[in-house]
């Protein structure tokens, strides 16, 4: 070490010249930089993912969730098999070992693959498995498309073309890959047929179906070849949408000819799954605008900003942008930029004071040195700039000039000692240089035990150690080459360049220098008569301040147990975002989470009006920005999206922290007092801001197999009992939930003496109910169903139920009770 710093004082060329690249590198690696809200980081995770419409979660576990198990089970490098069944849908999770690197994610995948694609007994009606790599996406802003005070079809459809426009319009921004339409219903065509039609013309829904089939096609026949040209031959007459649909002439079995339209109605609207979407208080649709691992947070917020501004909608359409993550990040990094150069001025205008300006400005310069150096490893490492990357460099901000100020003092001193500049910064930096480098080593020392956490929380906050520790070493090597070469001269080019530079502020530095004189004598008075005096008499009375500091550290943490100061893993920081989620038993209708979650959206209006008539803010309109009410879509605590008419869920984007005297957590307290109670609900869920990798702040399983599925319900529900007791514990959710009512169908003994089969029975009640698919079709850039069904006033009562007819082959109808 000692050879290291006696060459850096001989080859200031050297070190001038390594300076200028970190900064200059640095600097462009710090514009180059990817900006996200969370590090982004690769799962360990692979879906599957099988659909299964209009079955039960019992039907779901038996016929699609544990033959999947059963046949991934034995593939090497799982550790954990979480599954889930759910009305229409089967989902199986496979965690992979924390030690499974990129290649075998990949291996794995195929092998699940294909052990998913030999299953031979997946139901018929089942759709073909979804095999995927759990890839995290990051909403970086959503934009709400508000649309006129109207429910009919045709305004929703209307507001659906107009939010397509609008996704494509800002899909075509090259900073954006990824604009995804919230909780909105696939589109759909309903051909309906009443039974009485299907009487009168000695019709079943699954002839209606075939003749579409046969009918709406566009069927390939060939090539025409003659002397002169090749000709395709194409049987055509295909047709996606509805009005057109509705012309297709059927031939009855008498042979009559009739449209397709005098059988029954054909409706080309939206599927029937429970859709209500409305901010502040009028119909609209949420765009979510994600950004993937190469896409620039702040760029996307400035591009849809800028498309807001310019884009010009129809009259009574209007346009919101909320759950902005940029500002997140915008206001990080101009926090960090900020303790910088306020980190800059307080350095050097106190060493300017206590030693000189020329050592001031020198010490200074190791923090844009450590920090840019910095930006060159995450740069280089693949890190990005986030809200736990900037973290990492406020917390290393007031750390890194220490050593610096100890070099730089200690070398001033030597040069008082009436050394020569080399000797001086020579000696300086080696009689100090031991516990600088032992203060530094003894930092990173307790940083570094973060690089080795394991899990998608160590993916998630393995930059903070990596930013800090890069920090560090760069300021330590900063101050014990670096610097100890610019002390070594009285002048040099640069600062004579710097000095004509600063002509104009020449009165600042002869202000500094008649300041430095007076503030030494200062500091010489309060050396001799304060501090030598204090210093001998804890000197001679050793035990007494021993004791002194030993009873300091005892009230210290009798004051933490006590809970006068409150210990926290990680601080609460106020967001600007409030998140809701309601749940009600599944069947529950769609009537009675809508009123829960207008009740909701009504004690939010009142408590925006509180910070209105309290004075928490300026702003005329209260805290409130945009507030986004939608029933039959919701994510729980832990992100895990659900759907039915059971579900509801608001979002609230706030004003910025800044112009309100309000916390959110506040907010949502008084909100939770406002609405009350609600009766009946499995879940209501308040949260505020964005969470990171980890769960519920208290989460645990339990276990049962599935003959004990019974026991296993009761202990969930005792947990949550007990749970509920405990003062300060709220928003308990548990992971199963009972389903719907269902009425099973079973063949009478006189049935089966007639033929009748439960299959045949089943298909009857499938095809009046959830419809028989009659084709899918390509409309744009969505696959559009066509289904054949009863009109919806049919199916909606247990008499109608009562009255549905089995039609066998030889054309008998025979009712279905």
């Amino acid at each position: 070490m000692k050879a290291l710093v006696r060459w850096s004082v001989t080859n200031s060329p050297a070190m001038n010249i390594i300076m200028l690249v970190v900064l200059s590198t640095g600097a462009w690696c710090m514009a180059s930089m990817q900006r996200e809200f969370w590090p982004y980081y690769d799962l360990d995770e692979i879906e599957v993912r099988v659909a299964y419409r209009g079955a039960s979660p019992d039907e779901v576990e038996e016929a699609i969730c544990e033959k999947i198990e059963a046949a991934v089970s034995s593939i090497s490098g799982l550790e954990t098999i979480y599954s889930t069944a759910t009305e229409g849908s089967g989902q199986v999770r496979l965690e992979l070992h924390a030690d499974v690197d990129k290649a075998d994610v990949q291996r794995i995948l195929g092998e699940v693959q294909a052990a998913v694609n030999q299953i031979p007994s997946f139901p018929a009606l089942a759709e073909a498995p979804v095999v995927r790599q759990r890839v995290p996406n990051s909403t970086a802003i959503q934009v709400g498309i508000i649309g006129p005070d109207d429910d009919s079809i045709e305004a929703a459809l209307r507001l659906r073309r107009i939010a397509e426009n609008i996704r494509d319009e800002l899909l075509a921004y090259p900073s954006m890959s990824q604009v995804e339409l919230q909780g909105v219903p696939s589109f759909q065509i309903d051909v309906e047929v009443s039974e009485e039609a299907l009487r009168k013309y000695r019709l079943s829904l699954s002839q209606i179906a075939e003749i579409l089939r046969e009918e709406n096609l566009e069927m390939p026949g060939g090539t025409l070849r003659t002397d002169s040209q090749e000709i395709l031959l194409v049987g055509s007459n295909r047709s996606s949408v509805g009005r057109e649909i509705a012309e297709i002439p059927l031939t009855l079995p008498n042979g009559v000819v009739i449209e397709l339209g005098e059988l029954g109605t054909v409706r080309d609207e939206f599927s029937d799954d429970t859709s209500i979407s409305r901010m502040n208080g009028r119909p609209a649709i949420a765009l979510s605008v994600n950004t993937t691992q190469t896409e620039d947070l702040l760029e996307v917020g400035r591009d849809v900003y800028a498309y807001l501004d310019t884009k010009q909608l129809p009259v009574g359409y209007s346009m919101v942008a909320y759950r902005d993550r940029s500002d997140d990040v915008q206001d990080r990094l101009s926090l960090m930029i900020t303790n910088g150069w306020q980190g800059l001025v307080l350095v050097f205008v106190l060493l300017a004071l206590f030693l000189e300006l020329r050592l001031a400005f020198w010490v200074a310069m190791g923090i844009p040195l450590s920090l840019l150096g910095a930006c060159i490893v995450m740069y280089f490492t693949g890190q990005t700039l986030n809200l736990t990357s900037l973290f990492a460099f406020l917390i290393a901000l007031g750390i890194v000039v220490d050593d610096a100020i100890v070099v730089g003092e200690n070398i001033y001193v030597h040069r008082s000692m009436g050394k020569c500049f080399p000797q001086a910064a020579i000696d300086g930096t080696l009689e100090v240089m031991p516990s600088v480098v032992t203060s530094v080593i003894t930092t990173v020392i307790a940083f570094l035990p973060m690089m080795f956490v394991t899990g998608n929380l160590g993916r998630f906050t393995t930059v903070l150690p990596l930013a800090v520790i890069a920090m560090l070493l760069i300021s330590l090597g900063e101050c014990v080459t670096i610097l100890p070469s610019h002390l070594a001269h009285r002048d040099n080019l640069f600062l004579q360049f710097l000095s004509w530079l600063l002509t104009p502020m020449r009165f600042v530095a002869c202000g500094l220098a008649w300041m430095n004189q007076h503030v030494g004598r200062m500091l010489d008075s309060f050396v001799e008569r304060v501090y030598l005096p204090s210093l001998r008499w804890s000197l001679r009375n050793s035990a007494t301040v021993v004791a002194l500091a030993v009873g300091l550290l005892v009230v210290s943490a009798g004051v933490v147990r006590s809970g006068k100061v409150p210990f926290v893993v990680l601080p609460r920081i106020d967001s600007n975002v409030l998140m809701l989620m309601i749940a009600y038993p599944n069947g529950t209708p769609a009537s009675v989470t809508d009123a829960a979650t207008r009740r909701l959206e009504a004690a939010l209006d009142e408590v925006n009006q509180q910070t209105i008539n309290e004075a928490l803010t300026d702003r005329e309109e209260g805290v409130v920005i945009a507030m986004h009410r939608a029933v039959g879509h919701g994510a729980s605590s832990t992100g895990e999206v659900s759907s039915g008419s059971h579900v509801g869920s608001i979002t609230v984007s706030l004003i910025d922290s800044g112009y309100r005297q309000i916390s959110a957590q506040e907010i949502v307290t008084r909100w939770r007092k406002a609405a009350g109670d609600f009766p009946g609900t499995e879940v209501l869920y308040f949260s505020t801001g964005p969470r990171g990798p980890a769960a519920a702040p208290i989460e645990f399983s339990l276990l049962a197999s599935s003959e004990d599925l019974d026991r296993l319900e009761a202990a969930v529900d005792r947990c949550t009992e007990r749970l509920a007791e405990y003062p300060g514990v709220f928003d308990i959710t548990a992971g199963s939930k009972p389903g719907k009512y269902e009425y099973r169908l079973k063949i009478k003994d006189k049935a089966r003496q007639l033929g009748v089969t439960l299959g045949e029975v089943s298909r009857t009640v499938r095809a009046a109910y959830y419809g028989e698919e009659a084709m899918r079709l390509q409309r744009g850039r969505h696959e559009v169903e066509l289904r054949v069904r009863y009109p919806r006033e049919q199916r909606r009562s247990l008499a109608d139920f009562r009255q549905l007819r089995h039609r066998t082959s030889d054309g008998i109808e025979r009712p279905l009770t």
